[in-house]
């Protein structure tokens, strides 16, 4: 059964196992397909999407809090090693430096190093 692209009007032939043909097989409109797709779900479930959107928020918070908390045990065990082994380092600006590096890496990419469900959190800082 031959079709037209709705993204870039040529012809193709359709998969028997699509039943509404819509695009063909190149990447961009595919892709421009799926990104139809999205935005039509988008709108016919816009009050599920902004209550989802609520919820993601609040994990992003709570993953950042998590994170400080985590960067500050992690600044505190650093300082203590330093003052044990005698080395002698401006703690303020240490700590400045060390949060802004933090921050320079971004949440996402930390994300994908470190896991944030309270399970492996609340073992991993309790200690043996």
């Amino acid at each position: 059964m031959l079709c037209t692209c709705e993204f870039c009007s040529t012809q193709f032939e359709a998969r028997p196992q699509i039943k509404n043909p819509r695009a063909c097989s190149k990447d961009s409109c595919q892709k421009a397909r799926q990104r139809k797709n999205e935005r039509d779900w988008h709108q016919k479930n816009r009050e599920l999407y902004l209550q989802n959107a609520k919820y993601h928020q609040q994990q992003r918070i709570k993953r950042y809090r998590i994170l400080l908390e985590r960067i500050n045990k992690l600044i505190e065990a650093i300082l203590a090693g330093c003052l044990f082994k005698g080395i002698f380092i401006k703690q303020k600006l240490f700590k400045e430096l060390f949060q802004n590096f933090i921050h320079s890496i971004g949440l996402r990419q930390i994300n994908k190093f470190c896991s944030f469900d309270d399970a492996s959190f609340n073992q991993q800082s309790s200690g043996p």
